[in-house]
């Protein structure tokens, strides 16, 4: 499903599912340590989306995370009109609005392993 609707020459996110094997884009909220969305280059001028929020409702604030992680897909894949957004989005990464927002972008190239979680 689209989710930002745009003329053709026009980038756009969709939601779809992220191989984690490829170049992609950890996004997390708050303090949570757990990604609520995965983000990667799509086809032409796409990128897929891939949220992994549950619809637990005891998660009070789903709708809220939805709704901050959504303005910034828009804001900088889309409405900064960058001529290839990619760059910037793991650019972003590493900025201080990324550190004080309340939703955190990390880049994962292609090949990188998660450190493995030590057994107690």
């Amino acid at each position: 499903m689209s989710l930002k609707k745009s003329a053709g020459s026009r980038w756009r996110w969709v939601e779809g599912i992220v191989s984690t094997c490829e170049d992609h884009i950890k996004i997390r909220y708050g303090e949570e340590s757990e990604p609520v969305a995965l983000l990667a280059p799509g086809t032409g001028k796409s990128f897929t989306v891939q949220f992994l929020l549950s619809q637990n409702p005891l998660k009070t604030n789903l709708q809220t995370i939805l709704r901050e992680v959504r303005r910034e897909l828009d804001f900088y894949l889309v409405e900064l009109q960058k001529p290839d957004p990619w760059p910037y989005a793991i650019y972003h990464c590493g900025t201080t609005s990324n550190v004080y927002s309340q939703v955190h972008w990390g880049y994962y190239p292609k090949g990188f392993q998660d450190p493995p979680i030590p057994q107690g």
